[in-house]
């Protein structure tokens, strides 16, 4: 097993996490986990993405469009 994390929430989020967990019958630390672990490997992502963007741009391999 890992490490323990203490956190505060505010209310309507301890509220909204506790409503989650009973409706897909899953543990609160099991749905803390899952979103930190989807938001760290996003932010990973997005830098990845800030980093090759400019070599992708002067390629012509990448538009906004």
């Amino acid at each position: 097993m890992g490490n323990t994390l203490t956190i505060r929430l505010p209310e309507q989020l301890r509220k909204e996490l506790a409503r989650m967990s009973r409706e897909e019958g899953v543990p609160m630390g099991t749905l803390v986990r899952r979103s930190l672990n989807r938001y760290l490997a996003l932010r990973s992502l997005d830098r990845a993405r800030a980093e090759i963007m400019p070599y992708a741009r002067a390629q012509g391999y990448f538009t906004d469009e």
